[in-house]
């Protein structure tokens, strides 16, 4: 198979499920095996999993011709997609410009646009025009077919139909260039070139300077007033410049460059640039290489002895003459083309581009050369003539049965183009450069972005003179407008760092390097070039005298350096120096070969070499120095694995070699390929005089290290152990020297071989040090492995073995084999061997491995093994590709945002000379350090750790050192990233709080920002320096638009006649931009352009409080004493003159009377409630007073605040009455508080007559910390600030007391009940709810304030006018739609209009839908003026079930309720509305055409809030309590976090308020800042954390399906850089991989559904035309977790489909506890209710754990809700009484009794009486003669679990017609049930059960732990676990579950012998209890009827709960 076939193949192997299934969606000839592209095509149906496992079949086994007809039919069947589906013309289809072809493949799904690429790319639809283009740009069309198809996908076609006709002059010269197979030479036509595009560029500039001028004339005339021209522009002109320049833009695309539309000409002439320096390149690179292969055909022709074989050579020279002529003229034309007048001010100014002198030697010599009577642009045979192709560009011949393959011409020049992209020069704006020496960043980095300019770009160097043929390939060769290289302003020196994303070397994934097509070759450089290039880049240090060229190492030099690193061993160095040049690509691929096979060890390694790098001699037969390397590779690789390589197979001797060298490499060929192997250094007497050495000299050498090892200390004494170990008689390095001297003293020698190579293997080593350590090592050095010195000495001791049984095995080798050598070829190398030491190796780099294989042959060169990979995967990479570690010493080398070697830099070529002289590890690593490069310093230290050759000299712990100075400088790094960071969150989350962004563009910042949340894990501390420093000044440029926008309409309003604006206002609004805080300033803005007076005072910026505190003390201030202080000091002070009112006097002399004696005991009635009034409360009741105490009087009232909601609920809203504290007596320090009662939770007022001085204060402040009872403290200062500045305003008194206080104004666990104090915005959304025409549904998720809303609204409503009547429902708690059917709605109703007044209170709620509708009418009749809002809240299993179908007489109805309720409000003209509000399925019934649309207006969302109130609900109630934000950042970075949702702000800001007041305040410092990290330790806080988390679950957790969705668009979101958007298709692929029963049922339609319900949810975004979706904000990703507890969750979880209601599990909710807010739900499900409701006698089963009285409430519950009368009977004794009153009733009843207690006898005489009264039980199919009554009497009876249980199972003679129920205990399963349950994966209802049993009370504990005291599910848990295992909790469980004594001893037993939560089986529960297996069956019958007995999967167990009271029973005995 061809290369075309293997990487087809290959990337259609890659592609994984998903994709696969893409393909077969539109590669309909794939999906069924045969040619269908040409049938038309009906419905696409879903691809089945079936169908990808079977295309993946045939794909892997296609033939190539299969894989062919796949390709072609593929551009067929794009082309007929691209014409019927996206509306491309035909024309264009015909014949494509390069863009238009783009546009094509950019439009079609990825996976069949790629597969119709490879088809354009096959040579047999290589005449085709399409084909032309893709041929000459492949990587384009590539990343074309790769890319999402865009949102206007289907408006791109058709949009080509308007500019045909535009263009049709350009498409026409287009055309004939594209249609013209033979003029391939030219990439494209003269316009699409860099000077036609000048060309055009300089018309557009010209025409909008000329348009800009009359624009400016226009626009100065209109500012003086004066009337302009008419004509002198028109918008036409406009237009069309604008037409022009998209048209521009559009060819520049269609050439490879970019040129935006915030892009201006200077950037469109470095786009121009760049193409011209590819162009130029390219061209350079083809005439170079021409030239080398010429030189080569005359030296072969020179030294050819056969004439036929001279003659083709001959002509092929004349061919390559040929094209060096073409190339060169196409050269000259380039230049004249580019040549064009220059412009003004140097924009666009075009240069020529100078031709060096090498071009004219060149163009002489080929001339010369050119043999006569040939003409180059005649086709030589073998070369395709020129046509022209007039046929479709699309059209291909239809799949053959047979097709046939394409046949490939091995003549260059018929080739055509390269299919590779030359390697692209990154742009300046695409680099973080410097200088060539590291350092650190410099300060202009970490300052103010806004000044850190980016300098200019310098000026383009020269043109180099060079001498000879060959021009320089540095930046002084590059033509006008190329920059060479760019110092950046951010990083200032460092190793230079590109952002380009590099393509892979082949064989080595991750490196950098240019793209070539194989056969490419580099310039040839002529022999004269004797000094370096005049290169604006500098030489590294110590190379500044190269005399070489960095384009060409192999070539250039008096030694070329890869010629100097070959020589020396060093072949990975040589492999990058040549990968980062511009030689031919070939020449790296050998070299890799050779670095690979010098340091191979063995047979097996050096097979893998062979096998890895298959090089054929036709890839290295023009290159005779790749050749030369290529051959001694494989015959080093040969020599040890055994077996020939094909370079070996079909060897032909080099020409131009010397004898000997010749003989050498037949002599090598011949043993190869005879399989023979051979041993480096076994050829006797070959070594250096003095190298060899005797057998006795081995034995010495072993002997000496067997005594030196075990004594060598290494200064960590734990490595000391291990070499002593390794040396002692047990270890690997003794037993190594013993078989030396084994075999010195005769012994068998081929243990030597396996010991050697195992010696030699890094991996082999590692292991026996981490054996031997194994052995001696505490746990705790067990964390951490040896390394630094110590592990370098190892190594060292282990090497010297090594390197002595190396010797040993090659001398023992040379004795075994040179008895058997005669004869054979062993002598002949011998000899050569021995003739060549009087022989240099031959120059160049061929020559070099030469002398290094002979190095090798004699045992000299021993491979360099520096730094091994560290695994032997790693280790068989490195095979294909010589690691990049050995480049580490060279820091000056530029390298991508990975670290990798960029090889795309032009700085690297001349960066690589470093290697020939790299630096020390130290100095390295200190250069790294400084340039905040910290991943490759921590590679650096790796890699000398694991060093055998470098860093020797350096000290022991340089490791330690090493890896203390790498942290050291991270924390550094890190702190400046994240002040970076800080500063660009801050930015973001103000652009976003102003919404400058689309969805799209903010996504894009976010996930530039997330980037580096962390800072950079990985250290690339200047790579995301970098980053965040040009975000900074992203996000800074649009802030100071916004600011300048902002500045602009201030100056607007203030010259608007209409309005002028205020000065003061204008005043305030101005300072407000200036100080940066635009949220207010655009706030104020809309505010005053609307016509609104701006708010007096800001109450969140605390400068009330500050005038406050600096009024407190002044020259005169009234000191404490007496008995009190009088105010009226305060309130000249505070005062600003005017005269107080009759009210403010009163109150002050109430004040002054307080004061005294005789006030405070006789008039303290009067003077109280005065005293109150004007601070806000409206006393309502009589005032309650204790007998007064030393110096203070208790007193209670009732009160009501006067104004407006304030900042606390506690003293507002909440507050049922209010503790009046009056205190007289002087006070030390927090005193006042010290009088209240541990009662005094609620509302508290001190009256404290004394000043209190700010240090008091401040002590009062210490006093109230961490206090339940807390008190608004008033002193005279607070009460003369009140009447000097405040009457009646207890929202301002709390703004100067609450900083003194603990109160926490934040509520975020009341679910729903949000007190209005901190209920801020949703005025839009109460305004449409309000509204008559407004939406009928409100929707939203868990916790966003939807039932906040609708009892704001319920407030608000009645409060507009008296006519108006609002009435709450809360569906849920009513159980509408679960327990209780839909029309139960109307009685709910019926309840709420009669506490409202509107109807009487006699009237029943059992009227049904039509008498509650018809009362409704005739009340809204009675006044025109009335009206009535119904909201009805947690509507959601309401609206499932009033949607269900029923089947009427007439057909089927659906939501027959809502439908009453939408037909009562047309009757009533709408004055009566209903809104229906709730989660999902009230915005999925919402968008149903049948219930809203035609009634109402568009449904209500209620999401985040908006920017204005979410900014307001966090720093008003801060700055209420005496804290400010130092900066308006950290408020938006509060939201930003919080996702803008109120519960989660309110989260956020109650655990800041917690922090702020749990800490020592300064005492000067009123108010408080709040800083930087007070916010950030918040936000670090993992409680906070799981907080919001668990929130935000709380919607995700609706349904599994949500949960999947949001978990897989979470790590896709995560994996894209939060940069990418999906369609539904995509998520719904994705969710089928995850969890295929949820989803494999569901279509695109449906999953569609369900992403905008998550929209409307505020979990995720609708992007562009809404068919795109994406995660809200990072922020949401992060609060659900980690990316690998992401995809654990998704991999392990357990999902289920949605919940239906189902009564078996189902429980009866029974109301709150007042005390501690906790839900009890009744112990019996809505089945066992409904059961036993039935007639009949039913008997429930229970203990007091199961709670009776909750059984009783729950049964009359469900018979009231049913209109069932209910009877009781209160003691036992009275139930015959009781049946007896009942007997004579007529009607339906349920008759209640609690007998419990009763013994056998009495229970059995009972249940016979009420058999006898209520008749058999309904469902009890047994004879009975009871007689059956005419009505329904139904018998509720409790009884205790045993007696019940045991008369359950009595026999069937003997058992009584009733039916026996028993309460279960929670279960896993059971508790989706509960509605609000917090614990709603299975998993955590799972943790629960195991905790609590499954026992009620603990259960409902632990929920309302979470959903009212805020806690987080661990720490619900935890605390659950600490009640139950209290002594006092345990004992009462005992009692509580009816077990005796005889179950005490026996679980006692049972419990010892098994772990809690443990199941066993039958008999080991009998053998543990010690009795017989039926005695235990009936016990554990017995604690079946109690609850107590549970069966899990191992057998039976007692519930946790009662598992540890039998324990702590057992232990208390």
């Amino acid at each position: 198979m061809d290369g075309w076939g293997l990487e087809f193949r290959t990337w259609l192997l890659s592609l994984d499920d998903s994709h696969v299934r893409r393909l077969l969606t539109r590669h309909v000839c794939l999906r069924q095996r045969r040619c269908a592209h040409l049938k038309g095509a009906g419905a696409v149906q879903p691809v089945t999993r079936q169908e990808v496992q079977s295309g993946r079949v045939w794909l892997a086994k296609a033939k190539e011709a299969q894989l062919v007809e796949l390709a072609v039919c593929a551009v067929a069947g794009a082309a007929q997609m691209l014409r019927s589906e996206y509306g491309f013309p035909e024309q264009v289809l015909a014949e494509p410009s390069g863009s238009q072809l783009i546009k094509m493949f950019e439009v079609l799904d990825p996976e069949f646009a790629r597969c119709a690429a490879y088809g354009l790319l096959h040579p047999r639809l290589a005449e085709m025009p399409a084909a032309i283009l893709a041929e000459r740009n492949p990587e384009s069309l590539f990343r074309a077919a790769d890319r999402e198809p865009p949102r206007d996908a289907r408006e791109i076609g058709p949009a080509l139909c308007v500019t045909l006709a535009r263009n049709e002059h350009d498409e026409k010269g287009e055309t004939a260039t594209m249609t013209s197979p033979g003029d391939q030479s030219s990439n494209s036509t003269e316009e699409e070139q860099p000077g036609g595009m000048r060309s055009a560029a300089n018309r557009l500039r010209s025409t909008g300077a000329e348009l800009a001028r009359a624009l400016r004339e226009t626009a100065q005339r209109v500012e003086e007033g004066r009337l302009y021209e008419e004509g002198a522009w028109t918008p036409g002109e406009l237009a069309q410049w604008r037409e022009q320049r998209s048209l521009l833009a559009e060819r520049v695309a269609g050439a490879g460059a970019t040129w935006p539309s915030e892009s201006g000409f200077a950037e469109l002439e470095a786009e121009l640039g760049r193409l011209d320096a590819e162009a130029y390149e390219e061209r350079e690179r083809r005439l170079d290489d021409l030239r080398r292969q010429a030189e080569q055909l005359k030296s072969m022709i020179a030294g050819a002895a056969d004439d036929i074989v001279a003659d083709h050579l001959g002509q092929a020279l004349g061919r390559l003459s040929a094209q060096l002529a073409d190339l060169e003229s196409a050269g000259r034309d380039a230049g004249s083309h580019s040549a064009e007048p220059e412009l003004a001010e140097d924009v666009l100014a075009p240069q020529a581009v100078d031709e060096p002198e090498a071009f004219a030697a060149g163009r002489a010599v080929a001339e010369a050369e050119k043999p006569s009577g040939r003409d180059s642009a005649t086709p030589t045979a073998g070369e395709p003539a020129p046509s022209t192709m007039e046929s479709n560009a699309f059209s291909v011949p239809e799949m053959s049965e047979h097709p046939q393959a394409a046949v490939l011409t091995e003549d260059p020049a018929a080739a055509g183009p390269s299919r590779s992209a030359p390697a692209v020069v990154p742009s300046e704006a695409e680099q973080c450069t410097g200088p060539s020496h590291p350092a650190l960043i410099p300060a202009a980095l970490l300052s103010d972005p806004a000044q850190a300019a980016v300098p200019p770009a310098p000026a383009p160097a020269k043109s180099a003179e060079v001498s000879g043929t060959r021009h320089s390939h540095g930046s002084a060769g590059r033509p006008a407008g190329v920059v060479a290289d760019t110092e950046s302003a951010e990083v200032g020196r460092g190793p230079a760092l590109t952002d380009a994303k590099p393509a892979a070397v082949e064989g080595g994934p991750g490196v950098a390097v240019p793209a070539r097509a194989a056969g490419d070759t580099d310039p040839a450089v002529d022999e004269a070039l004797s000094a370096p290039e005049d290169d604006a880049d500098p030489w590294p240090v110590g190379m500044e005298h190269a005399d070489w060229a960095p384009a060409a190492p192999w070539e250039t030099g008096q030694i070329p350096p890869v010629a100097q690193l070959v020589a020396a061993g060093r072949l990975p160095h040589a492999y990058w120096m040549t990968a980062a040049s511009r030689e031919p690509e070939m020449r790296a691929q050998v070299l890799a070969f050779a670095a690979a096979a010098f340091s191979s060890f063995g047979s097996d390694e050096a097979t893998q070499v062979q096998i890895d790098h298959d090089i054929t001699p036709e890839r290295v037969a023009d290159d005779r120095e790749a050749a030369l390397v290529a051959t001694t590779a494989a015959l080093r690789a040969g020599l040890s694995a055994g077996w020939p390589h094909a370079l070996i197979s079909d060897f032909t001797p080099p020409p131009g070699l010397s004898a000997p060298w010749q003989q050498l490499l037949t002599v090598l060929v011949a043993a190869v390929r005879d399989a023979k192997k051979f041993t480096p250094g076994a050829i006797e007497d070959l070594a250096a005089p003095g190298d060899a050495q005797t057998l006795e000299e081995f034995g010495e050498s072993a002997r000496v290290l067997l005594e030196d090892l075990p004594r060598r200390k290494i200064k960590y004494q734990r490595a000391s152990r291990v070499l002593k170990y390794l040396a002692g008689p047990s270890g690997a390095l003794h037993q190594a020297l013993r078989t030396v001297l084994d075999w010195v003293q005769g012994g068998d020698a081929s243990r030597l071989t396996p010991l050697s190579e195992n010696l030699r293997r890094p991996e082999y080593v590692d292991r026996l040090i981490e054996e031997a350590d194994s052995r001696f090592r505490t746990p705790k050095q067990a964390k951490e492995s040896i390394h630094s010195g110590a592990l370098r000495q190892l190594h060292a001791a282990v090497r010297s073995v090594s390197e002595l049984l190396a010797k040993a095995d090659a001398v023992a080798g040379a004795i075994r084999n040179r008895e058997t050598a005669k004869g054979t070829e062993l002598p002949q190398l011998a000899a050569v061997i021995s003739e060549l030491e009087a022989y240099e190796p031959p120059p160049g780099v061929g020559g070099a491995s030469l002398g290094l294989l002979r190095s090798w042959l004699v045992g000299q060169f021993v491979a360099d093994t520096a730094a091994p990979p560290a695994s032997a995967e790693d280790r068989q990479l490195s095979h294909r590709t010589p690691s990049a570690d050995f480049l580490l010493l060279a820091p000056y080398i530029p390298r991508d945002t990975d670290g990798r070697p960029d090889l795309r830099d032009p700085r690297t070529p001349r960066s690589m000379a470093a290697l020939l002289a790299p630096e020390s590890p130290d100095v390295a690593l200190g250069l790294y350090l400084e340039s905040g490069d910290l991943n490759l310093a921590r590679a650096l230290i790796a890699w000398t750790e694991r060093s055998h050759t470098h860093g020797t000299d350096l000290p022991e712990d340089w490791g330690e050192l090493a890896s203390r100075r790498c942290r050291e400088a991270e924390k550094a790094w890190r702190h400046r990233t994240a002040e970076r960071h800080r500063e660009a969150a801050g930015l973001l989350a103000q652009i976003r709080t102003l919404n400058l962004m689309s969805p799209d563009v903010e996504r894009e910042f976010t996930g530039r920002l997330q980037e580096f949340a962390d800072g950079d894990d990985a250290g690339r501390y200047r790579h995301a320096l970098t980053r965040l420093v040009q975000l900074v000044r992203d996000l800074t440029a649009l802030v100071e638009a916004s600011t300048e926008r902002l500045r602009q309409d201030l100056d607007r309003l203030r010259l608007d006649p209409e309005r002028p604006l205020a000065e003061r206002d204008h005043n305030r609004i101005r300072d407000l931009i200036e100080e940066g805080d635009t949220v207010t300033a655009q706030e104020f803005l809309a505010l005053a352009g609307g016509g609104d007076e701006l708010p007096d005072r800001s109450e969140d910026d605390g400068a009330e409080l500050v005038e406050f505190v600096a009024g407190l003390v002044g020259p005169g201030v009234p000191q404490p004493g007496g008995d009190g202080v009088h105010a009226s000091w305060w309130v000249r002070r505070y005062g600003s003159g005017e005269r107080l009112t009759q009210a403010e006097k009163q109150a002050l002399d109430s004040w002054q009377a307080l004061c005294t004696k005789y006030g405070r005991s006789s008039e303290w009635q009067q003077h109280i409630p005065r005293v109150l009034r004007l601070l806000g409360l409206e006393p309502t009741g009589q005032l309650n007073s204790d007998r007064p105490g030393q110096g203070i009087r208790r007193l209670k009232v009732r009160a009501t605040v006067a104004e407006g909601a304030g900042y606390v609920a506690a003293l507002g809203s909440r507050a049922t009455s209010y503790t009046i504290l009056l205190v007289w007596e002087e006070q030390r320090a927090g005193g006042p508080l010290a009088h209240l009662e541990d009662a005094d939770v609620d509302a508290n007022i001190v009256l404290y007559l004394h000043p209190l001085g700010l240090a008091s204060r401040h002590a009062l402040a210490d006093a109230a910390s961490g206090r339940a009872q807390q008190a608004l403290v008033i002193d005279p200062a607070v009460f003369g600030w009140m009447v000097a500045r405040a009457p009646r305003s207890f929202r301002s008194l709390q703004r100067v007391t609450l900083p003194w206080t603990s109160y926490n104004p934040y509520t975020p666990f009341v679910a729903g009940l949000v007190p209005p104090e901190v209920f801020f915005g949703r005025d839009d959304e109460m305004r449409e709810v309000m509204d008559a025409n407004g939406g009928l549904f409100l929707y939203g998720g868990r916790q966003l304030g939807k039932s906040a809303l609708l009892q704001r609204v319920a407030e608000l409503f009645p409060s507009r006018s008296e006519s108006n009547v609002a009435v709450y429902l809360d569906l849920l708690k009513a159980e509408i739609g679960q327990a209780e059917p839909p029309e139960q709605i109307w009685a709910l109703l019926a309840e709420g209009l009669k506490r409202r007044h509107v109807f009487d209170a006699k009237t029943s709620e059992r009227g049904g839908p039509d008498v509650v509708a018809k009362r409704i009418r005739d009340w809204l009749d009675e006044d025109d003026s009335r009206r009535l809002l119904i909201l009805a809240d947690e509507a959601d299993a309401f609206l499932t079930a009033d949607s269900r179908r029923v089947f009427r007489a007439g057909g089927e109805s659906t939501f027959q309720n809502v439908k009453r309720f939408q037909q009562l409000m047309e009757q009533t003209n709408r004055r009566l509305k209903v809104v229906f509000a709730g989660l999902h399925q009230v915005q999925r019934f919402g968008d149903l055409s049948n219930v809203s649309t035609a009634h109402g207006g568009p449904d209500v969302l209620v999401g985040p809030l908006k920017s204005h109130a979410a900014v307001r609900l966090v720093t008003e109630p801060m700055a209420a309590l005496g804290f400010v934000f130092d900066r308006p950042e950290l408020v938006w970075r509060i939201l930003a976090i919080t996702n803008y949702q109120a519960n989660l702000v309110q989260i956020f800001c109650s655990e800041l308020v917690r922090t702020l007041q749990g800490r020592s305040r300064p005492q000067p410092g009123w108010p408080t800042r709040i800083t930087e990290e007070d916010v950030q330790g918040v936000a670090a806080s993992e409680t906070v954390r799981r907080r919001l988390a668990e929130r935000l679950r709380f919607t995700i957790n609706l349904e599994d399906r949500y949960r999947v969705l949001t978990l897989v668009i979470a790590l896709r979101s995560i994996a894209d850089g939060y940069q990418g958007d999906y369609t539904a298709e995509q998520l719904l692929d994705l969710a089928r991989e995850a969890w295929p029963d949820g989803f494999d049922e569901l279509g695109v339609k449906r999953v569609e559904i369900y992403l905008t319900e998550m929209v409307g949810l505020g979990l995720l975004v609708q992007l562009g035309d809404r068919s795109r979706f994406a995660v809200r904000s990072p922020n949401v990703v992060n609060m659900l977790g980690t990316r690998e507890e992401l995809e654990l969750e998704l991999r392990e979880s357990e999902f289920s489909l949605p919940y239906d209601y189902d009564p078996r599990a189902a429980r009866r909710l029974l109301g709150r506890d007042t005390g501690n807010g906790i839900q009890r739900y009744s112990p019996l499900t809505e089945g066992q209710l409904h059961e036993a409701a039935q007639p009949g006698v039913t008997v429930i089963g229970t203990t007091a754990l199961h709670r009776p009285p909750l059984m009783i409430r729950a049964a009359e519950a469900f018979a009231e809700a049913r209109g069932v009368e209910v009877r009781k009977v209160t003691a036992p004794d009275e139930l015959r009484l009781v049946l007896k009153e009942a007997s004579r009733l007529r009607r339906n009843y349920v008759l209640v009794a609690d007998l419990c207690g009763l013994d056998a006898a009495e229970l059995g005489a009972a249940l016979q009486a009420c058999v006898e009264h209520a008749g058999p039980a309904a469902d009890v199919r047994v004879r009975s003669t009871v007689r059956k009554h005419a009505g329904n009497r139904s018998v509720f009876l409790l009884a205790d679990a045993v007696l019940a249980g045991r008369l359950g199972e009595a026999r069937e003679g003997a058992r009584l017609p009733v039916r026996f129920l028993r309460p279960e205990r929670w279960t896993v399963d059971s508790l989706r049930a509960w509605p609000e349950c917090p614990f709603v994966s299975r998993v955590e209802r799972g943790r629960l059960m195991e905790v609590t049993g499954g026992w009620a009370p603990w259960v409902e504990l632990a929920i309302a732990e979470v959903t009212v005291k805020g806690a987080t599910l661990d720490s619900s848990l935890d605390s659950v676990r600490r009640a139950i295992s209290k002594p006092g909790n345990l004992v009462e469980h005992w009692q509580r579950s009816g077990l005796d004594a005889q179950d005490e001893e026996r679980l006692g037993m049972w419990s010892s012998y098994v772990d809690e939560g443990q199941g066993v089986p039958l008999d080991d529960v009998a053998a543990a209890i010690e009795c017989t297996l039926n005695e235990t069956r009936l016990w554990l019958d017995r604690l079946d009827w109690l609850g107590v007995l549970e069966s899990l999967p191992g057998g039976l167990s007692v519930d946790p709960v009662t598992f540890q009271a039998a324990r702590a029973r057992v232990a208390g005995e």
